[in-house]
């Protein structure tokens, strides 16, 4: 299945433009289908796309590890949540969040990962 987002998808849906009443009417012709279906057809396709777009946002979207579950790997920099809000942190080898020059691992209750730089 090619996801909404998908990299192979996204030159296709950029040339997709939504059908005009003209066009609904002239595939109705030629498919020889009430033109209520065709709009249908077209209202589908487009709940479809938006639950592939859903679905690939929930498997790609990164998620919050809770401190008392897991730490993250030593000498990695990770976002943190904490009561002043999220902010990016290094997690060195004796288990400590910094940020800046301020340890944070006190105020710490969740992390994730950083998403991964642009490809271009």
């Amino acid at each position: 299945m090619i996801h909404y987002n998908s990299p192979e998808n996204q030159k296709e849906r950029a040339n997709v433009v939504p059908l005009s009443m003209d066009e609904l009417e002239f595939i109705t012709q030629v498919m020889n289908i009430e033109f209520k279906y065709a709009k249908e057809i077209s209202i589908a396709q487009r709940l479809i796309w938006d639950y592939e777009n859903l679905q690939h946002m929930r498997e790609t979207a990164p998620v919050w590890i809770s401190v008392n579950d897991r730490l993250p790997e030593p000498k990695t920099s990770v976002l943190v949540c904490t009561d002043a809000g999220v902010k990016p942190s290094y997690f060195d080898i004796h288990k400590n969040f910094y940020s800046g020059f301020d340890i944070l691992t006190k105020s710490v209750t969740h992390w994730q990962p950083l998403p991964q730089s642009p490809t271009k």
